[in-house]
């Protein structure tokens, strides 16, 4: 295994705000205080141990989560070890993808469980344990159905396992299953993916967990385990969280007080945009989504005046939402900047491990922390990786090239590949050539014209003759030049769409499955687990 590490300084794509989050600008020390006191501050780490007491709530969720899973003796013990007040979670989360999702769902999950094991060094009196919050609860039902996969000439294809995919349909990623439809689906990924590399065992895999009637959620949960469960990182559903009732008083807090999360986040967003940061997530009047049979509501205000509010083209005043939270208590859940508070009063969490957009958004929840009486985690940035597999890493060495010199825009890779293969001499070359060889026929012509006239036609036809022999060199040479070209632009395109699909990083496009079959390494994911533990999340990391 070997890997290298660019500074995210010199990389395209990431904003502003998290550039100097990584860099430990200062600001950033307000807006997440709790960041420098996770390995030197034992009293936060009491504070959040003693202040949890919902452990047996967490592990009936967690065996709910994964009852589809045997689970491993590792996954036992920090089940465990979280019914004990001296048990602390390092948790990641993302909502359900098809296959996995975008590889960095994985990388989410190893950074955690290689924080989780960092933090067990620094700290003997606690364990850690890793926890992945599957945010089921979302209805973004196209982008948790499709996923894009690279063939064997790294063409990128997006497959479905929804056959009428529909960004509109606000059902809960949690309430969807599987149809007839998902056999097909999966036996033409598998097909083309044997292109790769022909694991049938892994494709059977596929096969079992793929199946009509099989729930969205539980899928995911399955595949995730398969890969990444020998580390012991555990798995917990928001929409089973969410059907306790736990989060009701969090919720009647919000719709009595309404207005007052929006105020403070509104406060947040001012001191972030003083400083020259671009707001990540819009609030609203009131931060939570409505939930009924199945499909999940925001929930808008009329105006600003007025304190009404429109669920679904229905009008509601609060008294109403009061009303319909007593009917059932698991009718509401947090949108995207209440999920995190709601998140930590839940799991007794010391750090978050954030990709750079939740980063963003966290950065606007101090106050509301306060405001619910929840300790606000450390906030981790989770690794991010490229992979780079023997055929392309050979493309690279052969042409002295790095790996980042293809993050960039397609069309500035095409004028560079245009300005370094195209020989602007050729064309030079040989009109100068032909201009020579007039000269010389001229003369030629003068000289055998005073000598016998009539040899003025014989070098006519002998310059005609050396033009056209001339002319077809200079074809033969473009048609060289144009399929070394040809072949030399294919494997630049390749190995653009390998390492920056749809120019963006790899990781946030490709099915992690694919680095499964593609990258000939043993032990690919313990590998990935130690290079994390080793590096402190300040470097983009090259896998070769």
């Amino acid at each position: 295994m070997t890997f290298n590490t660019i500074k995210y300084d010199n990389l395209p794509g990431f904003s502003k705000l998290f550039l100097d989050f990584i860099n430990d600008h200062k600001f950033f020390d307000d807006r997440f205080p709790n960041n420098k006191k996770l390995y030197d501050d034992k009293s936060f780490l009491d504070k959040i141990s003693q202040s949890n007491t919902k452990r047996d709530l967490i592990v009936e969720t967690i065996l709910n989560t994964m009852r589809d899973i045997d689970l491993n003796p590792t996954q036992i013990e920090n089940l465990n070890l979280l019914k004990s007040s001296k048990t602390l979670t390092v948790v990641t989360g993302q909502q359900v993808g098809f296959l996995g999702g975008p590889l960095y769902t994985l990388i989410k999950g190893l950074s955690a469980v290689a924080l989780s094991n960092k933090l067990k060094n620094y700290h003997k009196d606690f364990s850690f344990v890793p926890i992945f919050w599957i945010e089921d609860n979302d209805h973004d039902n196209l982008e948790s159905s499709q996923i894009t996969f690279f063939d064997k000439d790294y063409n990128p294809i997006i497959y479905n396992c929804d056959e009428h995919p529909d960004k509109s349909d606000r059902r809960t990623v949690s309430s969807r299953f599987f149809d007839s439809y998902i056999d097909d689906v999966i036996n033409n990924i598998c097909i083309k993916l044997s292109e790769i590399n022909t694991n049938e065992n892994f494709f059977n895999l596929l096969k079992q967990i793929y199946i009509p009637s099989k729930n969205w959620s539980y899928a995911f949960v399955e595949l995730m385990n398969h890969l990444i469960g020998s580390t012991g990182i555990l798995f917990i559903s928001a929409s089973k969280l969410q059907k306790t009732g736990i989060f009701v008083e969090f919720v009647q807090k919000e719709l009595e007080n309404l207005g007052r999360s929006d105020e403070l986040i509104q406060f947040a967003n001012s001191q972030i945009e003083k400083n020259g940061y671009h707001i990540q997530a819009k609030t609203n009047k009131i931060n939570l989504f409505y939930h009924k049979d199945d499909y999940r509501y925001k929930i808008e205000p009329i105006n600003k005046e007025t304190e009404n509010f429109r669920i679904n083209n229905e009008i509601h005043n609060e008294k109403e939402l009061l009303a319909k939270l007593s009917k059932d208590n698991a009718a509401f859940s947090p949108n995207v900047l209440l999920r995190p508070v709601f998140q930590d009063f839940v799991l007794p969490t010391i750090a978050y491990v954030a990709g750079p957009s939740e980063i963003g958004y966290c950065s606007q929840l101090k106050e509301v922390y306060e405001y619910f009486n929840v300790t606000m985690p450390a906030f981790i940035p989770r690794h991010s990786i490229t992979f780079v597999d023997r055929k392309i890493s050979r493309f690279l060495e052969k042409n002295q090239l790095n790996p980042e010199f293809f993050f960039s825009k397609k069309e500035i890779l095409m004028n560079f590949i245009k300005e370094k293969f195209t020989d602007k001499n050729t064309e030079l070359i040989f009109n100068q050539s032909i201009v020579e060889i007039r000269k010389i026929f001229e003369n030629l012509k003068t000289y055998a014209k005073s000598i016998e006239p009539t040899l003025e036609a014989t070098v006519d036809s002998a310059a005609h003759k050396t033009k056209e022999m001339i002319e077809t060199i200079e074809k033969k040479i473009k048609s060289a030049e144009l399929k070394k070209y040809d072949f030399l632009m294919k494997k630049y395109i390749e190995t653009n769409l390998f390492l920056y699909p749809f120019e963006t990083f790899q990781e946030r496009i490709y099915s992690p499955i694919n680095f499964i079959l593609t990258i000939e390494k043993e032990d690919l994911i313990e590998n990935i687990l130690n290079m994390f533990q080793n590096d402190p999340v300040k470097h983009f990391i090259i896998y070769l």
